[in-house]
């Protein structure tokens, strides 16, 4: 018989947080590895995913798209351990909001994402704050597409299929037209060999996985113009 334990507590950080125990232990990936590049460590040996954990890489994307984390834990005495934590409270500050609905940037911007999750939610975010977008899923859609029109900031994964995203920028600093267009990285951790490898690449600025409207908008402030929308006056104001 295998035994199932759920355990939710609050942690620190005000992130709820959420444990699932199962007793024995089923063999349905290796570690975080598989999750991270499913091209490996699935426990069929095939290279695919089975349904169960199709389902394991669907929850760990969307706990990230809500700024949340995801793991799994396995024990030497056969429990296994999947945990997930997310914030009790997200809301976009209405500060940041206030700034948002007074000002819109003026560009077109290039996302290159392979994951369909992420590519939309940053299209989603760039388009509120006020951008066209145009996306590309592989390293070399990114070059044929920048190689035809002008773009104002192209922001890259760095582990695009094909030529990946580091490899990218190399190839668009080596051209006049793309000497100083901004090139935003986005990376899955903010170790110092990642960063230095953008930077060594050619990459302005980095965007840390998971993605912040505040940190994007940021980003956004440094190279981008901006056109100010001001809120319409009532009717005694305008008297």
């Amino acid at each position: 018989d295998s035994t199932i334990t759920i355990q939710v507590t609050a942690c620190e950080k005000e992130q709820l947080c959420i444990r699932i125990r199962s007793r024995p232990q089923s063999p349905v990936v290796n570690g975080l590895e598989a999750l991270n590049d499913p091209a490996r460590g699935w426990s069929n040996d095939s290279s695919q995913p089975d349904r169960q954990e199709i389902g394991l890489l669907l929850c760990k994307r969307m706990i990230e798209v809500h700024h949340g984390e995801f793991g799994i834990e396995s024990s030497d005495d056969g429990e296994q351990a999947y945990w997930f934590s997310l914030p009790m409270s997200r809301t976009v500050s209405s500060s940041l909001m206030d700034r948002i609905s007074r000002r819109r940037y003026e560009g077109e911007v290039l996302v290159a994402e392979s994951d369909h999750v992420t590519l939309q939610l940053l299209k989603d975010m760039l388009e509120l704050l006020g951008c066209k977008v145009d996306v590309a899923k592989e390293g070399g859609d990114v070059l044929s597409m920048s190689g035809t029109k002008l773009y104002q900031m192209i922001i890259l994964n760095i582990l695009l299929p094909g030529i990946d995203g580091l490899e990218v920028a190399t190839q668009l600093r080596k051209s006049h037209q793309h000497a100083t267009i901004p090139i935003v990285a986005i990376i899955g951790s903010g170790e110092p060999e990642v960063i230095n490898a953008c930077i060594d690449a050619g990459c302005d600025e980095q965007l840390i996985k998971p993605l912040r409207l505040v940190e994007l908008d940021t980003i956004l402030g440094k190279y981008l113009l901006t056109c100010r929308t001001e809120p319409a006056k009532s009717a005694t104001e305008s008297e």
